[in-house]
């Protein structure tokens, strides 16, 4: 479906995926619902959860590397949209709750996920789309960063300024 004169690619892979999910011979394994969320297919997640009940929490196993569960790797894949849908779903009793949802045996949540240096999904995307707002955190020692850097800046400036005017 990844063909340069198709616009809507993404929804057309969609579709063929939901499609393919409905024959009854496909096997509905926990697996399924990792890869839909790996690949930020929003309703083939929503129609795994509702239709078969499916655990986002769920890790395929493994002995070799790590696998996320549903909610890292819409997390981890930046989609925003699949993660509310996984949230949603599963917190269904208090969306004011979401981003304290639990998403590890750590007990880390999703504010917590989301909210690590270098996450991808932006701030304005977590308020926009999520109702969590990130406030990133400053020390010190990022001040001092800032202000080295500007202090570096302002020297190159000076220095082509002045060789400039030889």
């Amino acid at each position: 479906h990844n063909r340069p004169n198709n616009n809507n690619w993404l929804e057309s892979r969609e579709a063929c995926f939901l499609e393919c999910l409905r024959y009854p011979y496909i096997q509905m394994t926990p697996d399924l619902l990792v890869i839909a969320a790996t690949l930020g297919l929003t309703n083939v997640t929503k129609y795994l959860l509702e239709e078969h009940g499916m655990d986002p929490l769920y890790r395929p196993p493994t002995t070799t590397h790590f696998i996320p569960n549903a909610v890292q790797a819409a997390i981890m894949g930046g989609y925003v949209h699949t993660l509310k849908i996984i949230i949603h779903h599963s917190n269904n009793s208090n969306p004011a709750d979401d981003e304290l949802f639990v998403v590890d045996a750590q007990g880390r949540t999703v504010r917590d996920y989301i909210s690590l240096k270098g996450s991808p999904i932006r701030p304005n995307d977590a308020k926009e789309v999520l109702g969590i707002t990130i406030v990133k955190e400053t020390n010190n020692n990022d001040e001092e960063e800032e202000k080295k850097k500007d202090d570096d800046t302002n020297r190159r400036l000076r220095n082509n300024n002045n060789n400039k005017k030889k």
